[in-house]
């Protein structure tokens, strides 16, 4: 739930200007904060998801991490050299996302073992 406000932030608080700039590319320092945003919704959407499905409340939409996913490249593009080691554990994220090894949080190669 906490993580909502930042959505509520980046939506309905903060002046367009000041988006405007969290979102150009050329700028480093928001690609990488964003970048780190993006891998912590796609390690909290299992939680946000078990939390919602044990409450007797209607569902709501989560992000697909799929899709979501799919913001890695154009984040991690053109790294400087300086930062990258800010980038480890996106990285990571990234990885494990296009190799399916985590998808909604659910490590899927793991799980079908198991079955």
């Amino acid at each position: 739930m906490e993580l909502r406000k930042f959505y509520t932030a980046f939506s309905y608080s903060m002046p367009h200007h000041e988006f405007q700039e969290l979102i150009n590319p050329a700028n480093q320092i928001c690609k990488l904060l964003l970048s780190h945003f993006l891998a912590l919704q796609l390690t909290l959407t299992p939680v946000a998801k078990n939390e919602w499905a044990e409450k007797d409340v209607p569902k709501r939409k989560m992000p697909d991490n799929g899709v979501t996913g799919r913001w890695f490249p154009a984040l991690h593009r053109d790294i400087p050299e300086e930062l990258k080691g800010y980038y480890e554990w996106p990285l990571w994220v990234e990885n494990e996302v296009k190799e399916h090894r985590v998808y909604n949080g659910v490590v899927k190669r793991e799980v079908e073992e198991e079955l």
